[in-house]
């Protein structure tokens, strides 16, 4: 048994399941290849307890803060910049009964929350923090420990890869409107820049890092990210995301494994971050 209680581990299959539960929409979408592994990686290294309080940050449309609240009795709150947000709550009222734990869902930004110190005891940023343009990540980061209690965990995961970079698209990108000039989507973090930008800025103690993608063959680039012309294809595919992810993505220590070293700007390469605060 798993030292927070759970009589099993959580799986993608899981998470899957409980994607396509709430409409065919989802359903044949099936669950986003890389968070797969995301998902089930974040969620045991909260190890939440009964009657904690959780903030999911990114949260948009992400099944996750559903799915804690489904799992665990905890108050979740699913957070996001995005209007879109607001969404989460039709999920919410559809489960109903199936939670164990309630969730608030409501619109903010983690440079800026909208609650008191020491709030948390348990928060995660799901591959969003990269997307916060400027030193909007280190200032999340300083945000997200404000909140956090004393001896509370932040879970955090970004793309990464052996050179910083940062990737500009010439349309609107979330919350940010195309205005002509370029718009900041993302950057990958390296050793470095996890210092620099995301631990050092948060004052947190490291109580685990490591990285996760493909060591092997690079299934992600080859059938996930496709042209627009042939995306409908991988209709025939996408719900056994689980699946493949379980075959060609893995978690590793160092990240010398990685298939690609400097990976293109839509990636399956990630670094991971466990975070606590000194009580």
């Amino acid at each position: 048994m798993n030292t927070n209680g759970h009589s099993r581990t959580v799986t993608a299959g899981d998470f899957a399941g409980l994607n396509a539960g709430l409409g065919w929409k989802r359903a044949l979408r099936g669950l986003d290849y890389v968070r797969c592994l995301e998902f089930p990686l974040v969620f045991e290294a909260l190890e939440l307890r009964p009657g904690q309080r959780m903030l999911d940050v990114g949260s948009r449309t992400s099944i996750f803060p559903l799915f804690a609240a489904v799992r665990e009795e905890v108050e979740v709150h699913a957070t996001d910049l995005d209007p879109e947000v607001d969404l989460l709550q039709e999920h919410v009222d559809r489960l109903g009964g199936r939670m164990k734990g309630t969730v608030v869902v409501r619109q903010a930004d983690l440079r800026r929350l909208p609650y008191p110190d020491d709030h948390f005891d348990a928060a995660t940023c799901i591959s969003v923090i990269e997307h916060v343009p400027g030193e909007g990540d280190s200032e999340g980061m300083r945000d997200l420990a404000r909140v956090l209690k004393p001896g509370g965990r932040l879970v955090v995961t970004v793309p990464f890869g052996m050179s910083a970079r940062d990737f500009f698209l010439d349309e609107t990108v979330y919350s940010q409107d195309y205005a002509g000039e370029p718009v900041f989507f993302q950057r990958h973090y390296t050793p470095e820049t996890l210092e620099s930008r995301l631990i050092g800025p948060s004052g947190l103690k490291v109580h685990r890092r490591g990285y996760f993608g493909e060591a092997g063959f690079p299934f992600f680039n080859r059938f996930w990210v496709l042209p627009s012309w042939i995306k409908p294809v991988k209709a025939a595919y996408a719900w056994a995301s689980p699946f493949f992810a379980g075959r060609f993505m893995g978690t590793y220590d160092s990240p010398a494994p990685l298939t690609l070293q400097s990976p293109p700007m839509i990636t399956a390469n990630g670094a991971y971050l466990v975070l606590t605060k000194e009580a």
